[in-house]
């Protein structure tokens, strides 16, 4: 794959103009321009640059998100203003482009959408499982069955950015669990295609933390779930983008 369709494809993929991965890469937006008009053949490791800075990686013939978490635990940090506990990496980056500031609604959609694609949860090294309960009506049962079993859960993805998110019906939850595997053991739950069932994903990192207890179901903080949405598949990304844009931001 030459380099201006790989350099193409990053920007494509997460909305980015020449400028904003010049800032995230830490090299000139010329040097963005002339890889893409062919001009300029950069060293493996000017491209390699390129490619962490969005949080993406080489995969066959196309580019695909790298699967990383700490983008997502870096961007929860910057949202919910406790910078000290991100990932350095992610915030230079973000500090290069002047969205760590979260100053504008535009910058809290592009600092969710870059991570949310570097950390993509069908390209981590844990891969989500796919689940429902059987004679399953309504996805609040599994949470519930969790509870019941006493075993430690925390609700994600859009459902829970809902104002009223004990009761949504928008869209299938994720559910962070320890072990999903031996929880779809221990519930007898049935495996299901990805994107057609709960998505029960192990934590990478501090997902858990700061759980929000609300009508007997457990959820993870609502910028976890934000972020969340947008690492996630199907349309949830698309849905979360209105969730950025209301999304309070610094005066």
């Amino acid at each position: 794959m030459e380099a201006a369709t790989i350099v193409k494809r990053i920007r494509a993929t997460d909305g980015l103009t020449r400028t904003d991965l010049a800032r995230l890469a830490d090299v000139s937006p010329s040097t963005v321009s002339r890889i893409e008009n062919g001009s300029l053949e950069p060293t493996w490791s000017t491209l390699q640059k390129l490619l962490s800075a969005a949080g993406m990686v080489i995969n066959g013939t196309t580019v695909v998100s790298a699967g990383d978490p700490t983008a997502v635990t870096a961007a929860r940090a910057l949202l919910e203003k406790n910078p000290d506990a991100a990932p350095s990496e992610w915030v230079k980056r973000w500090e290069r482009t002047g969205w760590a500031k979260l100053q504008s609604a535009e910058d809290v959609l592009a600092l969710a959408i870059t991570a949310g694609v570097a950390g993509q949860f069908a390209r981590r090294a844990r891969k989500p499982l796919y689940v429902r309960m059987r004679d399953q009506s309504k996805w609040q049962q599994l949470p519930e069955a969790l509870s019941e079993a006493g075993i430690e859960y925390a609700i994600s993805g859009l459902v829970a950015t809902s104002g009223d998110r004990t009761t949504t019906t928008a869209s299938a939850p994720i559910v962070y669990v320890r072990d999903p595997r031996a929880v779809a053991r221990e519930l007898d739950l049935v495996e299901v295609p990805p994107l057609q069932g709960t998505m029960l994903v192990p934590p990478a990192a501090n997902e858990l933390e700061g759980a929000e207890e609300e009508d007997g179901l457990w959820f993870v903080t609502r910028a976890q779930a934000m972020l969340d949405a947008f690492a996630s598949g199907g349309r949830q990304p698309d849905k979360a983008e209105s969730v950025a844009m209301s999304w309070p931001v610094a005066l």
